[in-house]
């Protein structure tokens, strides 16, 4: 198939040195054409076809999250940044992007 390619800023302009750029990548799935007539005489008719988009954000320069802001400095509690440097691997107890979300509950008494 096609892929086209966008930068994108999170629909915000981008300014200044501080905002993280994203990459939008786009991917097209071709679909079969289907014959449409539209009963008149004419033996042309029309091709329609459907065109699907799936859409994936990927952020550059070693940032992750959903607006890209986040970096391995800010994996807590232990957390550790994966190979990719996508995304913090959170050690026993600990979740959420920076691993700075408990797995258990607490219970004030």
């Amino acid at each position: 198939g096609n892929t086209v390619v966008a930068l994108s800023s999170g629909g915000q302009d981008i300014v200044g040195p501080l905002a993280q750029p994203q990459l939008a990548l786009l991917q097209d799935y071709n679909q079969p054409l289907e014959r449409y007539d539209d009963y008149e005489d004419d033996d042309a008719g029309e091709l329609l076809a459907e065109s699907t988009l799936a859409e994936t954000f990927v952020c550059l320069n070693n940032t992750f999250g959903h607006d890209c802001s986040l970096t391995c400095e800010d994996c807590s509690n232990g957390g550790l940044c994966g190979p990719g440097r996508d995304g913090c691997h959170c050690p026993d107890g600990w979740t959420g992007l920076i691993c700075n979300q408990s797995q258990y509950i607490v219970h004030t008494v």
